[in-house]
């Protein structure tokens, strides 16, 4: 009883659209199994740019941050649990072409993170749960740093794989051991 309290007390003080604290960036994004769909936001950028996917070949480009309107659902496909989707935005001016990624910042030329994560709950522009990816679009130095440039929810992924690939991982690694153990 308590505790239907407290979680409604909750619900009711918290507001739809982004929840709790941002990550770090470094992290990456796994589909969780099934459909994945991407919802446009918003944008807050002087240059051009636009979204791709990078997973085994590249989709889009799918938001453009002057000409999608807030809302816009693409799906990316149906991806097994565990997959690490990679998202990259490109950044048309200045020129030339800026490409930052998603993940760790050794993956973007200047070394730097461009892209950090927070908790999205349902609201009125995206009416599902998911993780609001906010892209950095000027490189380092002398970025803003503000993570507002270009802004989408991911349904049907998460930053840390799913439980059941850490088990058949940890499976992996158990039976290796063993078989390594019966051969001395």
């Amino acid at each position: 009883m308590l505790l239907g309290v407290l979680l409604l007390v909750f619900s009711l003080t918290c507001s739809a659209g982004t929840i709790g604290p941002t990550l770090s960036g470094g992290e990456m994004l796994y589909a969780t199994g099934g459909e994945v769909w991407a919802y446009f936001v918003s944008a807050v950028a002087s240059f051009d740019a636009q979204v791709w996917m990078e997973n085994g070949g590249s989709w889009g480009p799918f938001f453009q941050n002057h000409g999608t309107a807030p809302g816009f659902a693409f799906s990316l496909g149906t991806h097994s649990a565990g997959t690490p989707l990679t998202f990259e935005l490109q950044v048309s001016t200045p020129e030339p072409d800026w490409w930052w990624y998603t993940g760790p910042g050794s993956g973007n030329s200047d070394g730097a993170i461009h892209a950090v994560y927070t908790r999205w709950v349902a609201d009125s522009v995206v009416p599902y749960d998911g993780w609001l990816v906010s892209f950095e679009d000027w490189g380092w130095p002398g970025s803003d740093a503000d993570y507002e440039d270009l802004q989408f929810v991911v349904r049907g992924a998460a930053p840390i794989p799913e439980p059941a690939s850490f088990v058949l991982l940890g499976g992996g690694l158990l039976a290796l051991g063993l078989l390594s153990r019966k051969r001395r």
